[in-house]
């Protein structure tokens, strides 16, 4: 090295702000009467018991709207009906993946229902789990809180998550804004919950606003100004570069958060509820069976014929795959080449796919 000349110092990387300790909240202590109602709001089919935390606080966004279920006028054997996403894509139309699918035109004209809306439990853990019962609707909220979601929408909740997936209509809902998450309600959430949000946001397109906050803070070292903001989404960048576990601490900070609506069921169709269990049966009857299920007969077949003693199957796995496949049905190529309608944010001006302004009803 030259004399005189001063080595270049290695510019140093600002490290993260330290996780804060959040206090994790105790699961509510419900009053005899709030006990009874929550126990009949759970669905049984509903397994992932551990991943449904229940809050006092979260009681409080509920309260208002009442814990008793809207009463459905519909026998219970039709209403416990469930059938797969496919099934529904199948007979109604919309895109077996989106919370709000769009219906193509072909399918709107062979019926009246709209407006549909589809909950996984993994996202959103204190969904409706029987029909009309109240619920909680989670969203990003990205610094703001929530608004108004205009409309009655037709929701239906995934009750199971073993093969075949299924999902049941809840009802007729409206939503209404409620106080965002803490942070230490977001911490109390289960880790499965905190992990799929944070995992979701990373991956998906609808997670580039929230990436793109994080990214910002972590290059400024500092909260970002709205200008800044506006800056950075108007940039090319998806801001890939954010993972899981950096949302997943900024959501621990406070940083982030999810906004909270209320869900109040106003009405049920019973008729709506019907025309699935029918259409259920008439599918299951149409659909011819596999291949693979052909072969599983002559497998069982070949067996009798080895061992002439054994006591055949009251269901064999094969029985169940069959009946699995008859409604394991494919997107209609009306569906499929339908252009996603634009989507408009509810409550603020950067839009959003997962809060699309409703449909008008058809006449």
């Amino acid at each position: 090295m030259e004399e005189g000349v001063r080595p270049s110092k290695r510019r140093k990387m600002s490290a993260d702000p330290p996780l804060p300790k959040v206090e994790v909240m105790p699961p509510s202590q419900e009053s005899t009467d709030d006990k009874k109602k929550l126990n009949a709001l759970k669905n049984p089919k509903f397994k992932k018991k551990g991943d449904h935390v229940v809050l006092n606080t979260l009681l409080d966004r509920l309260r208002p709207i009442g814990l008793d279920p809207y009463p459905i006028p519909l026998d219970r054997k039709t209403q416990d009906v469930m059938v797969t996403r496919k099934f529904m894509s199948q007979t109604y139309g919309g895109s077996p993946q989106e919370t709000y699918p769009n219906i193509a035109p072909k399918n709107q004209a062979l019926h009246n229902f709209r407006d549909f809306m589809y909950l996984h439990m993994d996202y959103n853990s204190h969904a409706p789990q029987v029909p009309g019962a109240p619920g909680l609707y989670f969203d990003t909220s990205n610094g703001l809180p929530a608004g108004p979601i205009p409309g009655t929408w037709r929701v239906l909740t995934r009750i199971t998550s073993t093969t075949p997936v299924l999902w049941q209509y809840q009802g007729q809902y409206v939503m209404a804004p409620a106080p965002s998450l803490t942070k230490e309600e977001w911490a109390s959430q289960s880790p499965k919950v905190r992990e799929k949000w944070a995992q979701k946001i990373s991956d998906e397109g609808w997670g580039r606003e929230t990436r793109a906050r994080v990214a910002l803070r972590r290059r400024l070292q500092r909260e970002f100004t709205e200008e800044e903001l506006e800056a950075a989404l108007a940039e090319p960048s998806q801001y890939d570069e954010i993972s899981s576990g950096m949302i997943a601490e900024a959501f621990l900070r406070g940083e982030e958060t999810l906004a909270v609506w209320t869900m109040k069921c106003v009405g049920y169709e019973g008729d709506f509820q019907r025309d699935i269990a029918e259409k259920l049966v008439q599918n299951a009857v149409k659909q011819p069976r596999s291949a693979q299920n052909q072969q599983g007969d002559k497998k069982r077949k070949d067996r009798g014929r080895q061992k002439r003693k054994a006591q055949p199957r009251a269901v064999s796995p094969e029985d169940d795959e069959a009946e699995d496949s008859m409604e394991e049905m494919y997107i209609s190529d009306s569906d499929k080449n339908q252009k996603p309608e634009k989507v408009l944010s509810v409550y603020r001006p950067r839009g959003t796919r997962s809060r699309p302004e409703p449909e008008a009803k058809a006449a």
